[in-house]
């Protein structure tokens, strides 16, 4: 990519993206984002759609994907199969809701533990 004035250094993208240069690299090694070309004892530039892709890999990731289901995701990039997209974000709802209810069970089960002990301690019983 040539440099021009709407593109930037990695340091520029990580910026513009909210991470740090050390992610860039991560995700190019683990082919989430390219690499480009490096001109002859030049600076490799990034465009406007590196760091939007960017943006989309951190809300995926704060959003519960792991890294393997946005790659699956970002392959599916074209906007010709977004049945495939919406059946991997299907699977991940499940995965949430699945989480959800697990954590929601134990807490109430806690819950109603605390409230069972309290009213005993106040009543001078013993606490189980």
């Amino acid at each position: 990519m040539p440099e021009t004035a709407d593109t930037m250094t990695i340091g520029a993208l990580a910026a513009a993206a909210g991470v740090s240069v050390e992610t860039i690299r991560f995700y190019q090694r683990r082919s989430l984002l390219g690499r480009p070309e490096r001109p002859h004892r030049g600076v490799r530039r990034y465009g406007s759609d590196e760091a939007q892709r960017v943006r989309f890999i951190k809300s995926a990731q704060r959003i519960g994907f792991s890294l393997d289901q946005v790659a699956q995701l970002l392959q599916l990039e074209d906007g010709t199969r977004c049945a495939q997209a919406c059946e991997i974000a299907a699977h991940r709802l499940v995965d949430v809701r699945q989480r959800l209810l697990r954590t929601c069970g134990a807490s109430k089960a806690r819950w109603r533990h605390w409230w069972h002990a309290a009213k005993a301690h106040a009543a001078g019983l013993p606490v189980r």
